[in-house]
């Protein structure tokens, strides 16, 4: 295996996910080396230009890949074998106009119809993971010298092991920021509750749907769990709606309570770095939520999350990041 390309997804909680199979799969090939396109993103931030997070979000910590800004044609045909790109654009045929392939898309591997899973199986044995979303651990039959990564591996499994390699990967390349200096010696110090609020495009009548889960009744839940549960708390507010967050832990928090809310213009890098120094965590059903409790280095962390990581109607079917030592609600 000389290459593992990425076809880039998502924002930056899809993207730690597609950068840490990668890296994985470097540890079965060490003398491969990493390429990750970002053209598909870009083509994202043109479409909604007033969504923020749509780019090259690993450059801002300590991961080791080529950068490839090519049309995705140009870098897919550019690397790939020809029976390779062949199956790439059969695949991306059969899941527009089939329905077996439009309806399973979201759906575990387990889950599939046998088809799907042959057909998946062959896909790998090609050097393509594409499809389905969650996949197993398969064996590889290498025929060509790369490999494909399209898709979005969230599946808690898949890193065990591999905590302490993607905590020091996901440091942000910066030094902390000024403005956060007095908060992060506090979340160091205390025992440190990071509650993590996720609106933003969750709301929009388009996606609420399929991704808003976790409500006002679900953290008032968990700030009692953490009360029962850890001695002199303090809470600590993140989201990327602090406005209402702010209101929000106004109403919820009582006069014993101990509560911050993180102060406004911080990067993403920087959110990641106070976030994964909490002690404990109430998480929200996002990508980025989950890697922050995953990164966090306390062996006693108690996490809690949503029992199923998508709502009861979404289409999204995978609940592999949904981990069994959490208290779920």
């Amino acid at each position: 295996m000389e290459k593992i390309l990425v076809d880039m997804d998502g924002r930056l909680g899809n993207q730690m996910f597609q950068y840490a199979y990668a890296l994985k799969l470097k540890k079965q090939f060490p003398k491969s080396e990493i390429i990750i396109n970002f053209h598909r993103i870009s083509l994202y931030a043109d479409l909604a230009p007033n969504e923020s997070g749509w780019k090259d979000n690993l450059q801002y910590f300590k991961a080791d890949h080529q950068t490839n800004q090519q049309k995705l044609s140009d870098f897919l045909s550019g690397y790939l074998s020809k029976t390779q790109y062949f199956w790439l654009r059969v695949t991306n045929r059969l899941q527009h106009h089939l329905s077996i392939f439009k309806k399973n898309s979201y759906f575990p591997f387990e889950k599939l119809p046998n088809l799907l899973k042959y057909y998946s199986r062959f896909l790998y044995r090609h050097g393509l993971l594409i499809y389905p979303s969650k996949i197993e651990k398969l064996n590889y039959e290498m025929e060509n010298s790369s490999i494909l990564l399209h898709s979005y591996f969230e599946d808690a499994s898949f890193f065990e092991g591999l905590q302490d390699e993607l905590r020091a990967t996901f440091s942000p390349r910066e030094e902390l920021l000024e403005q956060n200096k007095d908060l992060y010696k506090k979340i160091k110090e205390g025992q440190s509750i990071c509650i993590t609020i996720r609106r933003g495009d969750y709301l929009s009548k388009e996606n609420q749907q399929s991704f808003f889960q976790c409500d006002e009744s679900y953290f008032i839940k968990g700030i009692e769990i953490i009360k029962e549960k850890v001695k002199n708390p303090i809470f600590f507010f993140f989201s990327d709606d602090l406005e209402y967050t702010g209101q929000f832990a106004v109403e919820v928090m009582t006069e014993d309570d101990q509560f911050f809310v993180e102060k406004e213009g911080n990067p993403i890098w920087e959110k990641l770095r106070l976030m994964s120094a909490c002690k404990h965590y109430i998480i929200s059903n996002s990508t980025f939520s989950w890697w922050c409790q995953f990164l966090s280095d306390n062996p006693q962390k108690i996490v809690v999350g949503p029992k199923n990581w998508y709502p009861k109607d979404s289409i999204n079917k995978n609940n592999a990041l949904v981990q069994n030592d959490w208290i779920q609600i």
